[in-house]
């Protein structure tokens, strides 16, 4: 009778545990993003748009430079430049990782939303980031609602989207 509670006991918390609902996101990769939002903030302070463009996500890039009908190398330059032309011009990048908001596709992919605020000669505007982990490397888009489309495209287990 005890090997028989012992083995039913057993047999509940396993079905538990793998029943349980399982977040991928966690404090390594709050770091991580801590990180990477640094890089870009400095990134911001000497103009060098590369870095940015290095951490987009790359199916959306492929998304974007079809639909400007170019193809992704001539995409990645033209973003890359598009930060050193805006050369004496006095930019600031903030993130506000307190309020960031963590999302799982339905394919238990992580991404997330971070509010941002971007400042450009004295006006400030506030955005969000989205943030999105694929094959174990998050990488970054400034949300617009036009890029719904590409994302939707790109990673179609994605589907709550501001």
């Amino acid at each position: 009778m005890k090997v028989l509670h012992q083995n039913a006991l057993l047999l509940g918390m396993m079905t538990l545990l793998l029943s349980a609902p399982v977040l991928a996101y966690d404090k390594n990769d709050e770091q991580v993003i801590q990180q990477d939002i640094a890089k870009m903030h400095d990134a911001m302070k000497k103009q060098n748009g590369q870095v940015f463009v290095d951490m987009m996500p790359e199916p959306i890039l492929k998304q974007m430079a079809k639909s400007l009908g170019m193809n992704l190398a001539d995409t990645k330059a033209l973003l890359a430049g598009m930060a050193s032309g805006m050369s004496g011009t006095d930019v600031q990048f903030r993130a506000n990782l307190a309020k960031i908001k963590v999302y799982q596709s339905k394919t238990k992919r992580d991404y997330v939303f971070i509010p941002t605020t971007t400042t450009m000669d004295g006006v400030a505007v506030e955005g969000k980031m989205f943030g999105v982990k694929d094959n174990g490397k998050w990488s970054y888009i400034t949300w617009q609602d036009r890029y719904k489309k590409w994302v939707k495209i790109a990673y179609p287990d994605i589907q709550k989207l501001p």
